[in-house]
C-alpha cells in the first residue's frame, strides 16, 4: 500500500477539513496516510475503524500563508517541511500540501 505524506495542519481553515478529506479518501481506497502535525490534535479526529491506516509525524510549527516561501528552508520543524522530507527520504511517495504553495517547491 502506498504511503502518502499529508501536511495536516497547514491549510487556511485548520486541520479539520484536511482530516475530513483524508477520511473521505480512505473510504474510497485504503492507503497509508502519514499525517504531519500535532498528533494530540489530530488523533481525536480519526474514526477508530481507520486508525490502522494512519501514522503521525510530529511537527509543531505551521508555515503561514503570509511568510516568504524561502523562509521554509530555515524552519525545519514546519509541517510542510517535514512532509516533503518524508518524500525525499523515500518514506512516502507523494506529499499533499494544504497551505503555502511556494513552500513545497523550495524544500
Amino acid at each position: 500500500m502506498i504511503n502518502i505524506a499529508i501536511d495536516a495542519m497547514g491549510g487556511d481553515f485548520g486541520e479539520k477539513p484536511i482530516v475530513e478529506g483524508v477520511i473521505q479518501a480512505l473510504s474510497i481506497k485504503p492507503f497509508n496516510a502519514i499525517l504531519v502535525g500535532q498528533s494530540e490534535i489530530l488523533k481525536p479526529l480519526i474514526p477508530q475503524h481507520l486508525e490502522q491506516y494512519i501514522r503521525y509525524e510530529e511537527a509543531n510549527e505551521i508555515f503561514s500563508m503570509e511568510e516568504s516561501a524561502t523562509e521554509d528552508l530555515k524552519r525545519k520543524e514546519t509541517t510542510i517541511y517535514k512532509a516533503i522530507e518524508l518524500v525525499k527520504e523515500g518514506k512516502a511517495k507523494p506529499d499533499v500540501p494544504a497551505g503555502h504553495s511556494g513552500a513545497p517547491r523550495t524544500v
